[in-house]
């Protein structure tokens, strides 16, 4: 019983682990995804990271 439970353990570790690396991603693709679009409504002389 008690490798049962250690094996139960680490694949809690490891869904958390999952879990918190889906969420990030999903909040970066996200942030990018919103930062391009802010970018393209600004004029071209405001974008001060094209010429």
């Amino acid at each position: 019983m008690v490798v049962l439970a250690e094996a139960s353990a680490w694949s809690y570790v490891g869904l958390a682990y999952g879990v918190t690396i889906g969420l990030l991603g999903g909040y970066t693709a996200w942030m990018l995804r919103r930062g391009r679009k802010i970018g393209r409504q600004l004029p071209a002389e405001d974008r001060t990271w094209s010429s």
